[in-house]
């Protein structure tokens, strides 16, 4: 501040403190004839009524203090069924002097001759006053009463909308649509970033609140934290009226209200935004939290994908090729003195490691079809049949010898997947049961309906028990799978668990038995 004036010559700076005025009601003409025509037929009716009722209460013979007890009691009747303060106060006056006029001596004259008579009639006008005024204030009291319990409805309907969504914009469609619903005239939100977020009107036309003027008024709004717009002291040539969204002294974004001679804004009107201001504030603020919190898990996810896919890499792809550069190794140094049948062992070997190899290098290909940022992937309804087809074929080129056993339901079951990557979780785990299962007995496979599609990969031989418990529970845990090169515990299940978390489903492990159950549950 202080380098500003110094870099500003030949300008005098003059600082005024700001202080937010209370803007209080002005009664206008129109408000102190509130009710027009029905509220003046309706006084001088019930006067005349008074008066005739009076007149046979006379010819009765009833007490003079009784005459005027008529007079007070249509009076309350005026203020009971009357707009304002007005007209009860002239049903006071009118009855005072009718009284006078048409049961004091000398009749039909405002002249009294009896003594006492006039402190009479000053008492009679200001116990009708009095009483005018109490029913009126009763009524107020009574109508603002109902005013705040429909408020306080509208809130309630306002937050069970709020709890059906899901994200900020849908929160600004469903305040927007509800105000403009409600107040009969369009609304407009602003983000924190003074941006149109939402526009919605009674009307079918937007005209009001779509200016360039309108979104410099809201933006200005935002950044003050003040409100501004017609009807208040700061610009003033704004069609609407804007309220600043606020939550605990930060600006969430602005509320606008549009505003002119057809559609003012009452004060009870002016308080119930208020109110839902506070309410937006706080949604779009357990919005913004959920959706940071959502962010750092799938942070946390994608860092412990990461960092189990390279745990696991290191430990099966160094295995297979230490074993290929061993007898390449071993071949080269004993060229001419390895018998025909050991060579062909060893190039079987180098074979069989670099067919591992290439399914491993598939299974990391595989996982580049899902998308990291949030974990998803691209789904679509498949029949459960054809994938489970095209892993047995994949399965008879690579393992011609192995047999298995698949046991399908008779219905046709549809899943919701990524059917490539289902295929490659199919195959590992089969795969998996070939390495741990005993030698010449199937592997089966069979899948369940139940509320999620269940497909289970048994065969026969047990994982050791430490694998199994460390397996176990990091299944349950969803923490990263364990990896044993040794065991062919690697990369491979490691992958699995990634494809199925990806697709919203679980992964289990069961031994059993002397065998050893894979189960992956999938969402129809």
């Amino acid at each position: 501040e202080d380098r500003l004036i110094r870099r500003l010559d030949d300008i005098e700076i003059h600082l005024i403190p700001f202080k937010e005025k209370m803007q209080r009601p002005r009664l206008t003409f129109s408000q102190l004839f509130e009710g027009g025509g029905r509220d003046f037929t309706l006084t001088f009716g019930l006067i005349m009524l008074a008066t005739l009722v009076t007149e046979g209460m006379q010819y009765l013979h009833f007490g003079e203090q009784n005459l005027m007890l008529v007079y007070i009691f249509f009076v309350l009747l005026v203020a009971r069924y009357t707009s304002g303060y007005l007209w009860s106060a002239m049903a006071s006056i009118i009855s005072v002097l009718s009284y006078n006029w048409f049961f004091v001596e000398p009749l039909y004259s405002l002249t009294v001759y009896k003594a006492g008579y006039p402190i009479t009639l000053v008492i009679m006008l200001i116990v009708a006053l009095m009483i005018s005024n109490l029913m009126v204030r009763l009524k107020t009291q009574a109508e603002n009463a109902k005013e705040k319990e429909h408020q306080m409805e509208i809130l309630y309907e306002l937050n069970k909308q709020y709890m059906e969504t899901r994200n900020e914009q849908e929160i600004y469609e469903s305040t927007t649509t509800y105000l403009a619903r409600l107040l009969q005239r369009e609304v407009a939100l602003y983000d924190r970033e003074g941006h149109l977020r939402s526009l919605h009107s009674s009307r079918e036309t937007l005209s009001q609140l779509t200016g360039k003027d309108e979104k410099a008024v809201a933006f200005w709004v935002v950044k003050n934290q003040k409100e501004a717009g017609r009807g208040t002291d700061t610009l003033i040539g704004a069609n609407g009226f804007y309220l600043p969204i606020v939550l605990n002294g930060k600006p969430l974004g602005a509320l606008g209200v549009e505003r002119n001679e057809e559609h003012q804004l009452a004060n009870s009107q002016l308080n119930y935004l208020r109110l839902v201001i506070t309410q937006i504030a706080t949604v779009l603020e357990q919005v913004s939290l959920a959706s940071e919190k959502e962010q750092i898990q799938l942070e946390n996810e994608r860092e412990k994908v990461r960092s189990n896919l390279l745990r696991a890499v290191s430990h099966d792809l160094r295995t297979p090729l230490t074993t290929i550069s061993g007898i390449a190794e071993t071949l080269s140094e004993t060229e001419g003195v390895i018998k025909k049948e050991t060579k062909q062992k060893l190039l079987g070997d180098i074979q069989s490691e670099s067919q591992w190899l290439i399914r491993m290098v598939e299974n990391l290909l595989s996982v580049t079809r899902i998308n990291l940022t949030n974990m998803a992937v691209k789904r679509s309804e498949e029949p459960i049949e054809e994938i489970i087809e095209a892993v047995l074929t994949h399965l008879k080129k690579v393992y011609p010898q192995q047999k298995i056993i698949v046991k399908m339901p008779d219905q046709l079951i549809f899943v919701q997947v990524d059917p490539i990557l289902i295929e490659q979780a199919l195959f590992n785990l089969i795969e998996n049961g070939v390495r741990h299962g005993t030698a010449d007995t199937p592997i089966f496979l069979r899948v369940s309906q139940e509320q999620d599609v269940v497909i289970e990969i048994e065969n026969q031989g047990e994982i050791p028990l430490g694998q199994y418990q460390k397996i176990q529970a990091n299944l349950t845990n969803d923490t990263e799978v364990p990896v044993d090169s040794k065991n062919g515990l690697g990369i491979g299940l490691s992958i699995v668990k990634t494809i199925i978390h990806a697709h919203e489903g679980k992964l289990a492990i069961e031994t059993k038995a002397g065998s050893t159950i894979f189960r992956i549950y999938l969402k129809q």
